[in-house]
């Protein structure tokens, strides 16, 4: 008996196909009505729309399938589609997860190789984190602030979003998501964000107090939960270094340098030109408009500019400038 053999009789739940559904709709004898349930129920699974549109949906459907990390021939789109809308019945969660665990265990970057000692989602992500820990390059100290650590725990704070995304990698924090930075940008901007990372387990924590409003202070589990300080799986005697580190007045944007802070807030070479030309390269400058107005540090333009709040084209015509 084959492994596959086994384990379809071992998990009979996952051993279903459309036809155990169709079944159970035509429950004549002959199953007379199957190939009318099989024609009308196969359309779910066709593309709809004008050949544009069809290559469109078939692009995105590829890509999300890989993201997903699914490999196969996708020449057959009827195929394509079926493990599309059955993969979405899983959490994102489960296939980023699982595909990662798998590729660093095949490039041998995770020590223990014993897959029975693995039996949860969050036993991969800690056998993840501690695997990237080792990843993580030289440079990217530099991109952060290093509050604590020891044998066991390491307690930062990350100053760009690159070094965000590689602390706190294998968790579903929205500071890491790559596919919209600006959440990392919310919270660097508006508080204090600090990742907790055993580095004995593998296992992550964040913690967050926002500046702008009343003593918002919240912790969060690699899944992304919510949790209270005493929920989580920490050792008691961090509790007054995470005090500390909470007490501060500084975001982490104020820990930034000026090219951390433009990395960061992501300004094209053009508007960086045009930023300095108006506000000139040292941020501690101010110094008056041409109409006599007092020009803000470059820290606060470009600040206000990310949060759309002014656009950058009302100073520019002030001063007869042009993006292209």
């Amino acid at each position: 008996m084959s492994r596959l053999t086994e384990l379809k009789k071992q998990y009979p739940e996952l051993n279903l196909s459309v036809f155990d559904l169709l079944e159970k709709i035509d429950t004549t004898k002959t199953y007379k009505y199957l190939p009318l349930l099989c024609k009308l129920f196969s359309q779910r699974f066709e593309y709809q729309g004008t050949t544009d549109e069809i290559e469109r949906d078939r692009e995105y459907t590829k890509e999300l399938l890989e993201k997903k990390g699914l490999n196969f021939d996708y020449k057959n789109d009827y195929l394509t589609r079926a493990l599309y809308v059955l993969s979405d019945f899983f959490p994102n969660e489960l296939f980023e997860t699982t595909s990662e665990f798998i590729s660093r265990m095949e490039k041998n970057k995770i020590p223990n190789r014993d897959l029975s000692t693995y039996s949860s989602l969050d036993s991969l992500r800690n056998a993840i984190s501690l695997s990237s820990l080792k990843d993580i390059e030289k440079e990217l100290e530099s991109q952060i602030v290093k509050e604590y650590e020891d044998d066991t725990w390491l307690i930062l704070k990350p100053l760009t979003f690159e070094s965000s995304a590689k602390y706190g990698s294998s968790t579903r924090w929205c500071t890491t998501y790559h596919g919209d930075k600006s959440h990392f940008v919310r919270y660097w901007r508006r508080g204090i964000l600090v990742y907790f990372i055993n580095k004995q387990n593998g296992y992550k924590f964040a913690g967050f107090k926002s500046l702008d409003s009343e003593d918002e202070l919240s912790f969060w589990d690699p899944s992304d939960r919510r949790l209270d300080f005493l929920q989580l799986d920490v050792n008691d005697y961090l509790f007054p270094i995470v005090k500390k580190i909470f007490s501060t007045t500084e975001t982490n944007r104020d820990l930034c340098t000026l090219g951390m802070i433009r990395n960061v807030e992501n300004y094209s070479d053009r508007v960086r030109m045009v930023s300095e030309n108006l506000f000139g390269e040292d941020p501690d400058i101010i110094g008056p408009a041409l109409d006599g107005t007092p020009i803000p540090t470059f820290g606060v333009v470009t600040s206000t500019l990310t949060d759309n709040v002014v656009d950058l084209r009302t100073y520019t015509n002030d001063h007869n400038l042009t993006i292209a």
